[in-house]
């Protein structure tokens, strides 16, 4: 199977992991989920590019080029999840403060109160744990029924985060403070 015609097409995509500054050198002493889930997100980005350079430049065997088309796929969909949650983590708590916020309610929750940080890296972790797995179940196909319980969980965190803020969300619309203007 052809992943592209020549392997230097695939530069200009590894720029994320080389930005002026450094994506991976710490700004701060606190790490958020978020920031972990987009590091995992990059490096297996990088783990893809790299292996579909493998796969352009070195001729190997069939069986070995089949693990190999499944490394990239496990690369990519791991790619993909992590950027998903890193964005769910951030994107819905802003949203919930936002819309609390431009409506008027002092009562307006923080976006930590939202979605608890140490919720989004008890998350982050098992995603971690998750992505380990994946990349393991192409050499023991065993671990695979392991890998599907964990993504359920994975999504149901994400699932109940979500619910968590329109609950609270409700909430605070139901029974929250709003400013008081008056046009005097």
């Amino acid at each position: 199977m052809g992943w592209g015609p020549l392997p230097g097409t695939y530069l200009p995509f590894l720029s994320p992991f080389f930005p002026k500054g450094g994506f991976f050198k710490p700004e701060r002493k606190v790490v958020e989920a978020t920031i972990l889930f987009w590091r995992v997100g990059l490096i297996s980005l990088f783990g893809f590019f790299m292996t579909l350079l493998v796969i352009n430049l070195i001729s190997v065997s069939n069986k070995i080029e089949f693990f190999l088309n499944w490394f990239l796929y496990i690369l990519f969909i791991n790619f993909v999840l992590s950027i998903l949650f890193a964005m769910v983590y951030k994107i819905v708590p802003f949203l919930v403060w936002f819309h609390l916020n431009s409506k008027g309610y002092f009562t307006a929750p923080m976006m930590h109160e939202i979605i608890s940080p140490k919720y989004a890296k008890v998350h982050f972790y098992l995603h971690l744990s998750l992505v380990f797995i994946s990349l393991l179940t192409v050499l023991f196909p065993i671990l695979f029924h392991i890998l599907g319980i964990g993504l359920t969980a994975s999504f149901g965190m994400v699932f109940t985060a979500i619910l968590k803020a329109s609950l609270k969300y409700k909430d605070v619309e139901k029974n929250g403070e709003r400013f008081e203007m008056s046009m005097s």
